[in-house]
């Protein structure tokens, strides 16, 4: 079996450039529909970067010159084409540690399968049937691909089992087009369309020339946490534990401190004492205290933190997605501005 994946590691050798449409679709507990995110990739295979092993860029799947985040080496740019912004950022290069967006397609597939050939507990499968699929199983273990490398990440937790399995599909030339991971953190299916490799020198390449001109360059906390002070907040509607759809208009005409959390998020459990108080002192200002729980801990440690933390509030699974139309922050949400 290891010959297989061996096999599948040298065609990724074999890959100095690719270009492809990607698709993600990340499946959350509590919501039936994924959610689901396209971009278009230009990936430049770099041995001698130490951080990623690649660089990259990053476009909008439908304009491909639309460049949203490009990686070289020396610098990540993130662009804002609605406001007509971007930031840019001088990279140190650090060995495995990753820069802060996801990291391209095939240099994630080369490090998992080099975390494979190296693991004494990976169980792999093939099938040929009709597809060549290949199957990892790391029953006693969460492992994330990422960068270079694929990180072996202990997060157990008494009465829990961690696991992570990951499928691959190959096309015809043996190269993956269709990653499954699913773990005990949740499921991602990722596919990639309209390959092309090795059409032309990496060097001839100028991923300068990408970035945008005539746009407003401004600081990496301007350009993920906008002020939205005095705006109208953004509609949500999600499941609670018990899988009432709630939204943002239910809690019409209420004081609204709305809280971003993670179950394995200290500073989050540190706020604890401090949310108690509130709800406490403003028991008669009908102030509510809402919960969206972040994708960072499994579906069934949730009731036992609700439990745990004894406030009355909210717990759903949110997403970044979410956070993001929050301008990534905790807020308190006025009975005066609603959705609309």
């Amino acid at each position: 079996m290891q010959h297989s994946i061996r096999s599948i590691l040298n065609k990724l050798y074999e890959l100095r450039v690719a270009s492809y449409l990607f698709e993600q679709k990340e499946f959350l507990a509590g919501s039936k529909d994924p959610v689901v995110e396209s971009w278009f990739y230009r990936e430049l295979i770099d041995p001698s970067d130490l951080r990623v092993g690649a660089k990259y860029v990053q476009t909008l799947p439908h304009d491909q010159e639309k460049m949203v985040y490009l990686y070289d080496g020396r610098k990540q740019v993130q662009v804002n084409w609605e406001n007509r912004t971007l930031f840019k950022h001088e990279i140190k290069q650090i060995p495995g540690k990753p820069v802060p967006n996801k990291v391209p397609f095939y240099t994630r597939i080369k490090g998992l399968i080099n975390y494979t050939l190296d693991s004494d507990s990976a169980q792999i499968e093939v099938d040929e049937s009709k597809v060549k699929v290949v199957k990892i199983d790391f029953p006693n273990q969460l492992v994330v691909a990422q960068g270079r490398k694929a990180i072996f990440v202990t997060m157990s937790k008494p009465g829990r089992k961690d696991f992570s399995n990951f499928e691959l599909h190959l096309n015809s030339d043996g190269l993956p087009v269709y990653l499954r991971s699913e773990s005990s953190l949740g499921l991602i299916e990722e596919s990639i369309s309209n390959l092309q490799v090795n059409r032309f020198d990496p060097g001839t390449l100028d991923l300068q020339s990408l970035i945008p001109s005539g746009f407003s360059e401004i600081e990496p906390e301007a350009f993920f946490f906008p002020d939205i002070s005095n705006a109208p907040a953004p509609d949500w509607e999600l499941a609670d534990l018990d899988g009432k759809i709630v939204n943002l208009t239910h809690l019409t005409g209420q004081v609204i401190v709305l809280c971003f959390t993670g179950i394995r998020c200290g500073p989050c459990h540190r706020s604890v004492p401090f949310l108690k108080r509130l709800v406490d002192d403003y028991r008669d200002k009908k102030l509510s205290l809402v919960s969206i729980e972040s994708p960072a801990g499994a579906p069934e440690e949730l009731p036992d933190a609700a439990s745990d933390d004894g406030i009355p509030r909210f717990i759903w699974y949110g997403h970044s997605v979410l956070l993001l139309r929050f301008a990534g922050r905790n807020l308190l949400i006025d009975p005066m501005f609603g959705p609309d």
